[in-house]
């Protein structure tokens, strides 16, 4: 039995060798007689992978690492908030290779903190970052924040440009956009004002 092979390919994970039935999400696309599953379903399909001991050519998500020191010192609430994130992660007693992936919704008030504790998120997985606003000062402030953090070129998606970084800031409209090119190039999404996500064409 040969590997199967994992491509990212227009927003969906395009699978090649000898795949086997019932994987989660899996269909057969009539075009191309290839098994896709929507790329939202990556990890589950790895999971089902590994659970099966089906050998894996993952080039659908293969990202470097990133030296994403921070110089903030988080507070102790902070440092809480981003210890129960990051225990979210399933991954974390080995699920057949996958990157880390923790997930949630950090809920604290105004004026706490959220910011500094996604870009310790970001400097702890070191991963590439797609950081995801509702507004174009929020795209300004959150660029401006992020340069001087990691000393490093940030990308923009929205206001007028659309230059791609490791670490990229974007309007919820351009995430929209571009989601079904960019889908595999980030291991990790702050979406700030995460209520948006609930909306029609963000979902």
């Amino acid at each position: 039995m040969t590997a199967v092979r994992l491509t990212f390919e227009d927003g969906t994970v395009r699978l090649g060798g000898d795949v086997p039935e019932g994987l989660p999400g899996v269909e057969t696309d009539p075009r191309s007689k290839t098994a896709r599953a929507p790329a939202e379903r990556y990890a589950a399909l790895r999971r089902a992978l590994a659970e099966r001991a089906v050998d894996v050519e993952d080039h659908a998500f293969d990202l470097p690492s990133l030296d994403l020191a921070s110089t903030y010192r988080l507070r102790g609430y902070q440092q809480d908030a981003l210890d129960a994130w990051l225990d979210t992660d399933p991954t974390a007693d080995g699920n057949g290779g996958l990157p880390r992936a923790p997930r949630g919704v950090l809920e604290l008030p105004t004026g706490s903190g959220k910011t500094v504790i996604g870009i310790a998120a970001m400097a702890a997985l070191g991963v590439p970052t797609l950081v995801v606003v509702p507004t174009i000062d929020l795209l300004e402030q959150w660029r401006t924040e992020l340069e001087r953090e990691f000393d490093a070129p940030v990308g923009q998606f929205g206001g007028g440009e659309q230059h791609q970084e490791a670490v990229t800031v974007s309007t919820y409209d351009s995430t929209y956009l571009k989601a079904e090119d960019v889908g595999d190039a980030f291991g990790l999404v702050v979406f700030d004002e995460v209520h948006h996500l609930g909306g029609e064409g963000y979902r």
